[in-house]
């Protein structure tokens, strides 16, 4: 079986940096130091990012005072989403898929070091795809959580043919658990 996984070298090596500071950090830390630690581990590892990149935000084409700063941005195409919370809310996802929307980034991973007894890692993929056959698009978020190397699907918030045509973008690994990410895309 051919793996479509989206960026998968890439993703492995970001994981490796994640599991290299949560191994050496452990969980008892603020997203700050974990934010350094990381961007040192990075560097170490030669893998290209920008930290705290800033996004404008447009409405009506005009750019807004507020904006958006994700936490890296890896490989110009992405982003990942550093917390240390005991347990991801809903609004983290949000975030990070707010994050993938401004950027037109197809992929996103939530990381949250605050998680015992190990680091929890969300992965997010951005889809468009078409509804009804009437030409139609919109952003379909996939969500994947990774417990270890190994990415397993959780859910895709469409059904039937359009649910086939978002799994068949990515490579089907394990079981899925399910993760309502229907809350999560409005559209």
């Amino acid at each position: 079986m051919e793996d479509k996984m989206l960026f998968r070298d890439e993703v492995y090596a970001i994981q490796g940096a994640v599991f290299a500071v949560y191994k050496e950090m452990g969980n008892a830390w603020h997203e700050e130091v974990y934010q350094q630690c990381m961007e040192r581990e990075l560097a170490e590892r030669h893998i290209p990012f920008e930290a705290k990149k800033t996004l404008p935000i447009f409405y009506k084409g005009k750019p807004i005072e507020k904006t958006y700063e994700p936490d890296l941005w890896c490989y110009g195409k992405i982003i990942v989403e550093l917390k240390a919370t005991d347990s991801l809310a809903d609004e983290h996802r949000r975030q990070l898929l707010n994050y993938l929307r401004i950027t037109k980034s197809r992929l996103g991973l939530l990381v949250n070091f605050g998680a015992y007894p190990r680091v929890r890692i969300e992965r997010y993929a951005l889809w468009s795809l078409p509804l009804f056959g009437r030409g139609e698009w919109r952003g379909v978020a996939l969500g994947f959580r990774v417990a270890s190397w190994r990415a397993q699907p959780v859910s895709c918030p469409v059904g039937g043919a359009e649910a086939r045509r978002a799994a068949a973008g990515v490579a089907l690994l394990a079981k899925a658990r399910p993760l309502n990410v229907r809350r999560l895309v409005k559209g």
